[in-house]
């Protein structure tokens, strides 16, 4: 019999009892990122959006990160 998947990561709500579909990642106590429900952005609606956080163990990032037009 195969082991048992054991998940590496820990997914808990971010805003507990308040009822959207919004979860925080943690590898340990560091959070490395978000993924959410879309229920109001036009044409997403139903999608997941993935929000990652900076992560300080990332050696290269290989996309730059855009916002509001501008890379950073």
């Amino acid at each position: 019999m195969p082991d048992q998947y054991q998940p590496k990561y820990k997914w808990r709500e971010t805003w507990p009892g308040e009822g959207p579909q919004d979860f925080s990642g943690f590898d340990g106590e560091l959070s490395f990122g978000r993924i959410q429900l879309d229920q109001t952005s036009h044409g997403k609606t139903g999608m997941w959006k993935w929000k990652v956080t900076r992560i300080s163990w990332v050696q290269e990032h290989v996309m730059p990160v855009v916002m509001a037009g501008k890379n950073i």
